[in-house]
């Protein structure tokens, strides 16, 4: 994918992507470079860190602990095609500790129904999961081809502004 770094998508842009969809793609490493992609539930925070939960033992965790650098994409697969929008995004993740909690919570909780909502004791102790953090470092958009802000006929990214 060509990217146009002349240009910027503005924050907004970003975030209403970001916002109006429940999952992303994550890219781990292991410790050889083999590489790893999963499908997580997350929430993004106001100043752009992304926040899941996932079991400590699944593969791109055990990865984590390996190797903190991280790739996402986060985008609607149910979008006709040509008509499909998507945030990239490249940072550290790692596990979220005791102080980190109730941030990881407050975040990942935000707009789900009660019902669904996680607790304390579902992401520490002898709970199944845990809530890692991607502190991100660049973000981009997809633009399609026929967006005035790139040259090209054909889809790319343009770098994000990042929040103040």
């Amino acid at each position: 994918m060509i990217t146009i770094d002349s240009q910027r998508a503005s924050w907004q842009e970003f975030s209403e992507i970001v916002a109006r969809l429940n999952y992303l793609v994550l890219a781990t490493a292991d410790d050889d470079g083999l590489p790893w992609a999963s499908p997580v539930f997350f929430r993004m925070n106001e100043i752009g860190d992304v926040f899941w939960v996932s079991a400590p033992g699944s593969r791109h965790s055990s990865n984590i602990a390996a190797r903190d650098a991280v790739a996402a994409t986060v985008f609607d697969s149910t979008a006709p095609v040509g008509a499909a929008s998507a945030a990239y995004l490249v940072g550290h993740a790692s596990l979220v500790h005791h102080a980190g909690i109730a941030e990881g919570l407050g975040t990942l909780n935000r707009g789900l129904p009660e019902p669904n909502q996680l607790d304390e004791l579902e992401v520490t102790g002898a709970g199944k999961l845990r809530i890692f953090r991607m502190r991100v470092t660049d973000r981009w958009i997809l633009v399609r081809g026929s967006d005035p802000r790139t040259e090209t006929e054909v889809d790319a990214r343009i770098p994000v502004e990042p929040p103040h």
